[in-house]
């Protein structure tokens, strides 16, 4: 039987883990119901609608936090009174989901609840909250959350994850994390990342611009013709607004390592938002930094990639790449996905939980490790990327199947609700 879902906390354009997660998902959901009709709750509506171009069977409703508390909120809490008056027979449409004929409601937003990002937890909390008003399921697929230790974040983590049908924990320490809340047992599972179920024809956006190809040509010759190896940077503003100038720092010692050995070095984001200042969702500035001060030092200029591109193309680019370092999760998703162990520089547990899955724990760097030891780290990772990259195929089939089973155990749940 065919469903129709809603996609919360998620867009197409800014975040390109984000819009990996989304289309992984539209994408396994088409599969299992192929007459589904899915609606993507953007907070990002304009953009989104200018970038997508894959519209079968999928609608872009502008749900920015302001439209979601006064207008689909509203409505929903008038519908929760309705059910409760019984009185659906006298306002049968006021609720757009039942309109719509949802089924349930896809949360796939990124740091939920966790002490870091109080400033999001209204967003959060009404994400889940538009299931609880409108009596639609909510699935809260794999995630990092906590810690819970702010009482504000506990108490509306708590109410909130209980109203959840199930959540995905994406890791054992998220999975800790959430047993120390008063949520039933049975609503919790272990998950690896979404990403690891991502297929190149689930990409939502154009394959893979022009600008990127021609990238990824040069790269190739440089490769060819020198026999050079590429390093692949993408580093993160979300890092650097927590670790400042310790951050930068660990970036200059590792690209004056790498200026040395003549690498050709490529930055690329995997969060961008095309003429936009805002630093939310946008590596920009950061690449920007980075790539005037590697031309400042070194004869080698640095190729890097200042305009948003989708998961394809950053694919493309790492793929062909020897080295990779990442502060951006989903740039450690793709290069794990792809066969590459990464090295990064971490700013929560959400990176640990997926390389110690994978027994590569060590490559996680926080910012007190020394630059000494960071770069020895580098080094040895480089001098055996070929015996770790081995590692990383050996549990690549497993964190696949783990993905996509995700979707599979909602579609069996949607099941034997009917």
């Amino acid at each position: 039987m065919s469903k129709n879902l809603v996609f919360i906390g998620a867009t197409i354009s800014g975040n390109k883990g984000s819009e990996m997660m989304l289309s992984t998902s539209i994408g396994e959901f088409r599969k299992i119901y192929p007459k589904g009709q899915f609606y993507i709750f953007s907070y990002y509506p304009k953009d989104d609608l200018k970038l997508i171009f894959d519209t079968s069977n999928i609608k872009i409703v502008n749900a920015t936090p302001f439209l979601i508390l006064m207008l689909h909120s509203t409505r929903g809490f008038l519908n929760y009174l309705v059910r409760k008056l019984k009185l659906e027979w006298l306002f049968p449409k006021i609720s757009w989901f039942k309109n719509h004929n949802v089924s349930a409601i896809i949360d796939i937003s990124g740091e939920s609840f966790n002490d870091y990002n109080i400033l999001y937890l209204p967003y959060k909390i009404l994400c889940v909250w538009l299931g609880v008003l409108n009596d639609v399921p909510v699935y809260k697929l794999p995630q990092s959350m906590g810690p819970f230790k702010k009482g504000i974040n506990n108490y509306f983590a708590t109410m909130c994850l209980k109203r959840c049908q199930r959540i995905y924990a994406r890791g054992q320490i998220t999975a800790d994390h959430l047993s120390m809340l008063a949520i039933p047992k049975h609503k919790i599972q272990m998950a690896t990342d979404l990403g690891f179920a991502y297929q190149s024809k689930y990409c939502l956006l154009l394959k893979k611009s022009t600008e990127v190809k021609e990238i990824v040509e040069d790269l190739v010759n440089i490769k060819n013709s020198s026999s050079n190896k590429i390093v692949a940077i993408l580093p993160s503003v979300v890092k650097l607004s927590m670790d400042g100038n310790s951050y930068l720092g660990q970036m200059y010692s590792l690209l004056d390592y790498i200026m040395k050995l003549d690498y050709q070095i490529v930055i690329l984001p995997n969060a961008f938002r095309d003429n936009v200042s805002s630093l939310h969702n946008n590596d920009y500035s950061l690449i920007e930094h980075l790539h005037q001060y590697v031309k400042s030092v070194s004869k080698r200029s640095p190729t890097s990639v200042l305009f948003s591109c989708s998961t394809e193309d950053i694919r493309s680019i790492v793929g062909i790449s020897d080295h990779i370092i990442t502060s951006r999760f989903h740039g450690m998703i793709n290069a794990l996905s792809l066969g590459k162990a990464p090295l990064v520089l971490s700013w929560s547990h959400k990176y640990f939980e997926i390389l110690d899955s994978f027994e590569l724990n060590w490559l996680d760097i926080d910012n007190y490790v020394e630059k000494e030891e960071l770069v020895a780290k580098f080094e040895k990772l480089v001098s055996q990327q070929e015996y770790y990259d081995h590692q990383v195929a050996l549990f690549q089939s497993k964190m696949k199947l783990e993905a996509s089973q995700i979707f599979h155990d909602i579609s069996a749940q949607l099941s034997d609700q009917e």
